[in-house]
């Protein structure tokens, strides 16, 4: 007794076949490319942010590193400022050590011919108190005072005067000493007092 012998059939046509193989590659690839895609946009925004960050890292690196810089350049412009106060000082003080009356006259006499004249001192009167050098100041300072009573040809001049005895930068402080009042009622002039601090 012969058995039958049985072949598979194939009911799927070469043209199916490859077609469907084509689909299932373009699927394949298409996915491929969105992983692609994201995978790349996703690197982008990596690099961007690690860059962001570096770059902040940096920043604050450079700012820390400047801190102390700015600290020193501002410490040494206050030191060299401190000299330099401290050297205008000692040039003041050197000039009042060296202020003889005769010093002062000549100043009145220079004012005097800068105002053309309009000024007459009638009173001049010169302290001067010198203390001696101590354990805690080893430099002697003196310390005195001038009080004037000048009349001038007006209020103007009276206040020229002031102006110009401040700018001699020979004095710490100058200031009136009495009201700026005419001097009689017929003329203009006026009569006041000035104190001057060395």
């Amino acid at each position: 007794m012969n058995k039958s012998q049985t072949q598979p059939v194939n009911l799927i046509t070469p043209k199916t076949l490859s077609s469907f193989t084509l689909r299932k590659s373009k699927r394949i690839w298409s996915r491929l490319g969105i992983a692609a895609f994201i995978a790349t946009t996703l690197g982008i925004v990596w690099f961007q942010y690690a860059r962001s960050v570096s770059q902040r890292q940096v920043a604050l690196i450079v700012n820390a590193a400047d801190g102390p810089r700015k600290i020193l350049r501002e410490n040494k412009k206050l030191h060299q400022k401190i000299r330099e106060l401290a050297n205008t000082d000692s040039k003041q003080q050197a000039k009042r050590g060296k202020f003889p009356p005769l010093a002062v006259l000549d100043l009145l006499a220079t004012v005097k011919r800068q105002l053309a004249g309009k000024l007459t001192v009638e009173q001049f009167d010169y302290t001067l108190d010198i203390t001696n050098s101590t354990a805690t100041n080893s430099v002697a300072k003196s310390n005195g005072k001038i009080t004037l009573q000048l009349v001038t040809s007006d209020a103007i001049h009276s206040s020229a005067f002031i102006e110009q005895l401040s700018a001699s930068g020979l004095f710490r402080d100058v200031q009136l000493n009495t009201a700026v009042m005419k001097a009689s009622p017929e003329a203009d002039d006026v009569r006041f007092g000035v104190a001057c601090t060395f």
